[in-house]
């Protein structure tokens, strides 16, 4: 985790963090308030679909508190006509999210009207439900239509898997681009930007787009390790050697012995890699 830095939006103050795990890089802003003098977190929004927390709650929610409150759906989900909003189908919706019950999530909402079915929310919902039921391209249509209605970087970094696995190197580039022009210029974000350059066979440009990312981050563990094949295919050998030594000081990785294959035939006939032989 990373602390990024203050931002405000919807008149509102937020301190930005980057998370880098498994299943991805993440931004999420914090909200902080001000109380008796003293600053505290009371939500966050993922900057990738724009969920943030109390929404999140309040969808949960809803199943139970539409049955007393009927205009509550509307208060929840604004953004769609409320004549449009039908809060059983919503309290469907949540409660087979709820139980992961993903084929129950997609076929309320291919049910729902367009107006509902396209609010950030439920967009978030329905992919989610696709991609883990494996439809792959109707995944990735609704995505490229989120892109096209919602602001960067709503949505940009959730199709760069798709794109990477059908080799499709310049629309998942394009993701990370806009994804990084709502979100500020990253370390991270640029090393993925290298590594899917590289597998374009675009190595200048990686080797480019990598020498920034390490200028930003030195110590970042991503950056490096992404780095590592990026610098390899551009020969950059001294930059190899530096990536090495910083991850290994880390103390989670040893090299030694294990520089193998073609892929570190070049490294290892340059005097750079001596302390690794």
């Amino acid at each position: 985790v990373r602390y990024k830095r203050l931002v405000m939006g919807d008149e509102k103050l937020f301190a930005r963090f980057r998370l880098i795990r498994d299943g991805g890089i993440s931004f999420l802003d914090i909200e902080m308030e001000s109380n008796g003098g003293k600053w505290r977190a009371v939500g966050f929004r993922n900057l990738a679909l724009g969920s943030n927390l109390i929404d999140t709650l309040r969808q949960m929610a809803l199943p139970t508190i539409e049955k007393v409150d009927a205009s509550y759906a509307t208060r929840v989900f604004v953004g769609a006509e409320t004549a449009e909003i039908n809060a059983e189908s919503l309290g469907q919706l949540i409660e087979h999210r709820r139980t992961g019950n993903h084929r129950g999530v997609v076929a309320v909402c291919r049910k729902m009207p367009a107006k509902v079915r396209e609010l950030a929310m439920v967009t978030a919902i329905y992919a989610d439900a696709l991609a883990t039921l494996g439809e792959t391209d109707a995944f990735v249509e609704v995505i490229e239509q989120a892109v096209a209605r919602f602001p960067a970087p709503l949505f940009r970094i959730a199709l760069v898997d798709t794109y990477l696995a059908k080799k499709q190197w310049k629309k998942a580039g394009r993701c990370v681009d806009e994804f990084m022009l709502g979100v500020d210029e990253d370390a991270a974000l640029l090393a993925l930007r290298a590594a899917i350059e590289v597998a374009g066979g675009e190595i200048p440009s990686a080797h480019t787009t990598i020498r920034r990312a390490l200028t930003l981050e030195p110590k970042c563990e991503y950056v490096c390790a992404q780095g590592i094949e990026v610098l390899l295919a551009a020969k950059d050998w001294a930059g190899v050697r530096d990536c090495i030594k910083e991850l290994e000081r880390t103390g989670k990785f040893d090299f030694r012995g294990h520089l193998e294959g073609e892929l570190w035939s070049g490294f290892l006939a340059a005097s750079e890699s001596t302390p690794w032989r």
